[in-house]
């Protein structure tokens, strides 16, 4: 039987889910781990419902309130979300423990649903070796120690992200950086 690993990324109209930020952009990407074969790719954006998008978000991901007209709502792409995070062992993000996981749990607990319970691998936290410092890598730090090509004009589209995130992801698995070799010992439910 085949174990899935998940990898996420979220676009928000700002930092705080608590002080009412809402997630307008996702993309969970499903993988086989014995072949590293992505069997899902779903990418969506998602009305923030007459929330407003912070400036500075904006300028980062460079969606727009108008982008997101006619889109669905969080509540009706919730629990696909979950259906997909549900087949997994773990799910990797980039800078998620701090902010993509907690937010999306927020906004879950909003549609009175729960994050499945897997495992979670942050490729910033876990990631140190990437940069010259020591410190929490950025995505393009990660991407470069990778040499895995990162292009700053498509960065901060949740689908490009998840895919360079990736291809990262696998090169450190693969140099001995990243273990999971306790994952690939789990079915997915």
């Amino acid at each position: 039987m085949a174990t899935f690993l998940s990898s996420l990324d979220l676009e928000t109209t700002g930092l705080k889910a608590e002080k009412g930020d809402r997630i307008i952009e996702a993309c969970v990407q499903v993988w086989r781990i014995e072949d590293r074969k992505k069997v899902i790719n779903w990418t969506q954006l998602i009305n923030p419902q007459g929330q407003s998008i912070n400036a500075r978000a904006q300028k980062v991901h460079g969606i727009a309130a108008h982008d997101l007209i006619g889109k669905p709502v969080f509540k009706d792409v919730a629990p696909k979300i979950n259906a997909m995070l549900s087949r997994s062992v773990g799910v990797v993000t980039h800078n998620g423990e701090f902010f993509d996981l907690p937010f999306l749990a927020h906004e879950m607990a909003q549609v009175d649903l729960e994050l499945p319970d897997i495992e979670s691998f942050d490729t910033m936290q876990n990631g140190m070796f990437a940069s010259y410092d020591q410190k929490p890598p950025t995505l393009q730090e990660l991407c470069w120690s990778m040499g895995v090509e990162y292009d700053p004009l498509k960065s901060h589209a949740a689908e490009y992200d998840v895919d360079v995130m990736m291809q990262s992801f696998f090169k450190a698995v693969d140099l001995g950086y990243y273990d999971i070799s306790h994952l690939k010992m789990k079915e997915a439910a």
